[in-house]
């Protein structure tokens, strides 16, 4: 997911990588791993979300006149949060 890593994931050089793995946020960035109901996990497979707002999130979709595009694929699934 290209958006998200250039918007809230940062590759740090100083720190171990491993494959499959983030090793840190971006400063002021709040995110949460979800599984399909909502719950907060950990050491799991599951979906990435923005629990906060943050100033580099995409305001719209190229094309995407009346913004329906936008939130159907970043905010339907789990409301109140940026799902990715």
């Amino acid at each position: 997911c290209t958006e998200l890593t250039g918007a809230v994931l940062v590759g740090e050089t100083s720190l171990p990588v491993y494959r499959g793995e983030i090793n840190t946020l971006g400063l002021g960035v709040a995110i949460e791993i979800l599984d399909d109901a909502g719950n907060v996990i950990l050491g799991k497979m599951g979906d990435i979300v923005l629990s906060k707002p943050v100033p580099n999130l995409p305001v719209g979709l190229w094309g995407d006149i009346d913004g329906s595009a936008f939130k159907d694929k970043y905010f339907s699934k789990y409301p109140g949060q940026v799902g990715f």
